[in-house]
């Protein structure tokens, strides 16, 4: 199926598969904590996310960001976005570079905290409630050292067609999207964002 394939771990690297395991579980674990509050702050049963999150498309990425000697104005180690599935969970790094903006389009550095861990919002619960929750803007300022982070992207399982929350729709605020699952919003944002995925999909 689309989207799912075997790890293809590197061999020279003693105990780096049940490192990145651990890691993993650990935080799959959170994330699934943190689907109550969810519910809750939506006004929903505290388990109302729970059917959605039985095989979660979860996954996470290794990123280097590298210093640069020099950089153009609006040069950045990852430019502006907000990621695509429910919530991201992302560690605080040692060095700074991490950029939110806020609702009024204001970028800022979030405070750095030891052991803090940040949560974004991604594309799909803000569709899912009918954009009453916000996907997080960010961005990544080229570092003045070597940066390393590890986010962990927490979704929903690809099957399941999800509806408009029902505390987030209304007759005068009627749902902005149609039902769909994780994989058709998946599908659709790949072929929208990449100009050959479509091509190379088919083949």
């Amino acid at each position: 199926m689309q989207f799912y394939g075997k790890n293809q771990w590197p061999r020279d690297l003693p105990g780096f598969k049940d490192v990145v395991r651990s890691y993993m579980g650990a935080m799959e674990s959170l994330g699934r904590k943190l689907l109550p509050l969810w519910a809750l702050a939506l006004d929903m049963p505290q388990d109302y996310f729970q059917p959605y999150f039985k095989n979660g498309y979860t996954y996470y990425r290794m990123a280097h960001y590298p210093p640069a000697a020099t950089q153009d104005e609006n040069e950045f180690a990852l430019g502006a976005h907000a990621d695509t599935g429910f919530m991201t969970l992302l560690p605080s790094a040692d060095v700074e570079g991490l950029e939110i903006m806020d609702a009024d389009g204001i970028w800022f550095r979030p405070a750095k905290i030891d052991g803090a861990i940040h949560v974004n919002i991604g594309q799909f619960l803000n569709r899912w409630t009918n954009e009453r929750l916000r996907a997080t803007p960010h961005r990544v300022a080229i570092p003045k050292a070597d940066r390393y982070t590890v986010p962990v992207f927490v979704n929903p399982d690809l099957e399941p067609v999800v509806h408009c929350i029902p505390t987030c729709a209304d007759k005068d605020n009627p749902p902005k999207y149609e039902p769909e699952s994780y994989y058709d919003f998946f599908k659709w944002y790949m072929a929208n964002s990449y100009p050959h995925y479509a091509e190379f999909h088919a083949a």
